[in-house]
């Protein structure tokens, strides 16, 4: 048990130094393919090995992605500002970020009522239903999601690096697995 756990703490280790190195390569700003996924992991990574520098890495990019949403706003950007939206509403429940729900999602829902495509109907209604329910409220219920929507490989996104072209989202993603499964060790 003890071994497993310094295994999960060098993967992440190995994950934010590689995510620290390369964040300028990160493209995409979506919770699932992009910055804001990057974002869950430093916030929650910096909580874990109790240091702030991690949080503020996280802070710096949510600013970023914010920026970048809100010059983004035209009529393609159904899907992204649902994705940000919902990464937004669990950064403020967990609570990595303190604001009003309410007021700092007002203008990604008052733009997401408008309507959008099929393609981007999926996660405006994902988007919608965690603003009314709330129910991403941990991560065990955020990875959940993200399992349902796009499964996993069942080799280690770690193990891949040699193999395949890195995703920098993807390796976020794992070292959000690794977490859960330490937090729900305790």
């Amino acid at each position: 048990m003890i071994q497993m756990e310094k295994n999960g703490h060098i993967k992440l280790q190995s994950i934010a130094n590689i995510l620290l190195i390369n964040i300028q390569h990160i493209d995409k700003l979506g919770l699932w393919n992009g910055k804001m996924g990057v974002i869950l992991f430093f916030y929650h990574y910096g909580r874990y090995v109790d240091k702030s520098f991690y949080e503020d890495v996280a802070d710096s990019l949510l600013d970023l992605v914010l920026e970048a949403v809100s010059r983004s706003a035209h009529s393609d950007s159904y899907a992204l500002l649902s994705s940000v939206g919902i990464g937004i509403e669990y950064l403020l429940a967990q609570p990595f970020v303190e604001s009003d729900s309410d007021d700092l999602l007002e203008d990604f829902d008052k733009y997401l009522l408008r309507g959008g495509s099929r393609a981007s109907s999926l996660m405006q209604s994902l988007y919608m239903h965690v603003r009314k329910e709330q129910n991403i409220l941990n991560l065990s219920g955020l990875l959940e999601l993200k399992n349902e929507l796009s499964p996993y490989s069942s080799m280690s996104i770690i193990e891949e690096i040699a193999q395949y072209p890195l995703t920098f989202s993807e390796l976020a993603w794992e070292g959000l697995n690794i977490l859960n499964q330490i937090s729900n060790r305790e």
